[in-house]
This record gives structure tokens, C-alpha cells and sequence, in this order.
């Protein structure tokens, strides 16, 4: 979604229990784990958001700049 120069992007799930944790080390053979570090790197902010009963909603926010006019 679209608001002004801000893009958001949401993902939900089922799993409250689980809330998304950067992680602070990567092992190089690892299979899994490397997504929240790419919306870390790749986003301007991100977070969740408490769903009802027990789900969640993981977003992201890109600030977008206006095309230069030449």
C-alpha cells in the first residue's frame, strides 16, 4: 500500500507466540534465518502488530523519493 512517498508492505500469520527477532549471528550454513535480516537492511522501519486472538502482522515501510524531472 501506497501512502504519499511511504510504500508498506504487510505479511500476516497465525503465529502470535512467535514475534520476529533480528538475529545477531549468522552462521554461513545455515538454511533459514536471513529474511529479517534483508528487511532490516532493505527498509527504512519495520515492526508487527498483535492480532487477535493469537496472529500477527509483520510490516515494512520504504520511503520513496519523487523522480528527478529533467
Amino acid at each position: 500500500m501506497r501512502r504519499g512517498t511511504t510504500l508498506r508492505i504487510e505479511i500476516s500469520d497465525p503465529r502470535g507466540e512467535r514475534l520476529p527477532v533480528l538475529p545477531t549471528v549468522h552462521t554461513p550454513s545455515a538454511l533459514s534465518g536471513r529474511g529479517l535480516t534483508l528487511i532490516d537492511a532493505l527498509c527504512d522501519r519495520w515492526g508487527t502488530i498483535p492480532r487477535h486472538p493469537n496472529a500477527k502482522t509483520v510490516w515494512a515501510e520504504l520511503d520513496l523519493t519523487a523522480p528527478d524531472a529533467t
